[in-house]
């Protein structure tokens, strides 16, 4: 039996590169899932008034995917969660197939997909 799951966003960046991603920000913006945006930056924070309110900007001076991913994951607050990195998009049509999937399957730990 399925059953609503949530699944959030949690995207590395570094010194605010995703800013010139402006496909994946818009793709970011358009979701009414939650999403976590951790910025590694030593000279350029981003700026939290760019994005919707469902998107939480967190900056920080520290260094390391691996923490920056906990301390999206930490932040994230739903049930599963997308890794992403700054450099990529969504495959938007894809989306409910895996909501569908995480629904269907709620032990699910991990699932692949490239991203084109």
């Amino acid at each position: 039996m399925s059953r609503p799951v949530t699944l959030g966003y949690a995207v590395s960046t570094v010194e605010g590169r995703l800013l010139q991603n402006s496909v994946f920000i818009d793709q970011l913006n358009s979701l009414e899932a939650p999403v976590v945006i951790v910025n590694q930056f030593k000279y350029r924070q981003i700026d939290q008034r760019s994005f919707k309110e469902h998107i939480r900007i967190i900056n920080t001076q520290t260094k390391g995917l691996s923490i920056s991913r906990n301390m999206a994951l930490s932040s994230l607050g739903s049930e599963f969660a997308m890794l992403c990195d700054d450099d990529i998009k969504l495959e938007m049509q894809n989306i409910p197939k895996l909501e569908s999937a995480l629904e269907a399957e709620c032990d699910i730990a991990m699932f692949f997909t490239q991203l084109q």
